[in-house]
């Protein structure tokens, strides 16, 4: 057979990889039938139909390597069969999860006509404080100075060269494209850039929209919303419990919503270049050794001025709640009325035939009794 080569998507996290992800999925079908490649789904035989987010769920599934190493062979065979050059796996999070790296050296070791390639966006690590601080953060820490002060949270690009040069003792340097997850450098968003990493021109081809969904998007919530989510955090099971997030997201729609690379202003410039200043050594090493920029920068962003002026938020108000109490309220109280009218027509559609047998046996009755008498 022709070389397969297998592209990972190993995040990080909050770079996207859930927007991507359900692009992904969406086209799947696009890809496969137009693009020769394969975002399989792993829980039907023939991989290319059907809807699978990502692969997280698979391999914490996955019991040992033979286990794993099966399900390569389907996906190979897959692709042998229907002359597919390319397979997509997606997890954010199998950057720094070292199994992952581990196992992958197996398929190359056992298929020789199979190449192992990986792809990770990173994002500046200020900006990634404050979007890991309001998606996971704010639900069992008082503070962000609180979250921030956790190990691996402060000095994260650290631990993310450690990974990445696990990965290349694992599959090789020069099988590892390292991606800004910056506005500037993504022009024409993270779809096509994510494409054209493995080969794929994303204007050749007319692809299905993300789905209007919190899975798909995941943008986040103003900083009011992120406030009340805070306040409620006692209502949470633990650090995986999204159910009032999911909740949020249903109800509250695309005004609260925070936009893709918006800042929130959650920390102090003063602060945000302390963090930065920390982690900027193993920046510059990550940006020659994996992106080939010798001048060490991974993100063209200016730096913030440590002199600016900057105000912490100011709290919740009166003004500020009861619109989110209200739409909240007024959202779920639509729904409650929708589901009732579906039900209303479905009882009526299940109950009117037996109501027009019921009358006609009716009228044959009567009909039948007058003329006995």
């Amino acid at each position: 057979m022709n070389k397969l080569t297998i592209y990972l998507q190993v995040g990080t996290d909050k770079t996207g990889s859930s927007a991507l992800q359900n692009f992904l999925d969406v086209n799947r079908a696009n890809l496969f039938s137009k693009n020769s490649c394969l975002y399989p789904n792993l829980d039907s035989k023939k991989m290319h139909t059907g809807r699978h987010h990502n692969h997280t769920k698979w391999y914490q599934d996955i019991k040992d390597d033979r286990d794993f190493l099966s399900d390569i062979d389907r996906m190979v065979m897959v692709c042998q069969k229907n002359r597919i050059s390319k397979v997509i796996l997606s997890c954010e999070g199998w950057l720094v999860k070292q199994s992952v790296p581990q196992r992958f050296r197996l398929v190359q070791e056992k298929f020789p006509d199979v190449n192992v390639k990986m792809i990770a966006y990173l994002r500046r690590i200020d900006s990634w404080i404050e979007s890991a601080w309001k998606q996971r953060g704010i639900k069992n820490f008082a503070s962000i100075n609180e979250y921030i002060a956790q190990p691996g949270i402060g000095e994260r690009f650290g631990n993310l060269l450690s990974a990445l040069e696990l990965w290349e003792s694992c599959i090789g340097k020069e099988n590892i494209t390292v991606r800004a997850y910056e506005k500037q450098q993504l022009p024409n968003g993270l779809a096509a850039d994510f494409l054209s990493c493995v080969g794929i021109d994303y204007d050749s081809f007319e692809w299905e929209p993300n789905e209007k969904t919190n899975l798909a998007l995941n943008y986040g919530f103003n900083r009011d919303v992120l406030e009340v989510l805070h306040l409620s955090r006692g209502l949470l099971s633990g650090k995986s419990d999204n159910h009032l997030f999911d909740l949020f997201s249903e109800l509250l729609g695309e005004e609260f919503q925070k936009k893709p690379f918006e800042s929130l202003n959650l920390l102090p410039p003063a602060v945000r270049v302390e963090i930065i200043g920390k982690n900027k050594s193993y920046e510059e090493e990550i940006a020659r050794k994996y992106m080939g920029r010798e001048d060490g920068r991974i993100f063209f962003d200016p730096l913030p001025d440590p002199e600016e002026p900057w105000q912490p938020y100011e709290g919740l108000t009166l003004e500020k709640t009861v619109p989110i109490v209200v739409k909240l309220i007024e959202e779920n109280y639509g729904l409650i009325r929708e589901k009732e009218l579906r039900n209303q027509i479905r009882h009526f559609r299940f109950v009117q035939p037996f109501v027009k047998i019921r009358d006609f046996f009716r009228s044959v009755y009567i009909k039948t009794d007058h003329r006995l008498r």
